[in-house]
């Protein structure tokens, strides 16, 4: 696929890391090769960051926003405030 303007693909991924085997390797590597431009966001990192990899695929690690240590509670927790900003408008 050689254009001038190549499609771009976005890959969202929040349970796997930049170089998960399934998401980056197979997915975005294979997209890359076919003349795709891909974009792969991280959602579930530790840290904010971004770049590209030694492969060519752009990437954006962003630190999932967390209230408490247990992934549960912070669910519960997150849509307990959501709710009271809506009942807020």
């Amino acid at each position: 696929m050689s254009q001038l303007n190549p499609p771009v693909i976005c890959i969202i991924a929040d349970k796997h890391d930049l170089y998960d085997d399934r998401a980056y390797w197979k997915q975005a590597l294979s997209l890359l090769e076919e003349g795709f431009l891909v974009h792969y966001i991280v959602v579930n990192s530790d840290e904010s960051n971004q770049g590209v990899t030694k492969e060519g695929v752009s990437f954006y690690l962003i630190k999932r926003k967390q209230y408490i240590p247990s992934i549960i509670l912070n669910y519960l927790i997150k849509k307990a405030f959501l709710f009271a900003m809506n009942m807020m408008k």
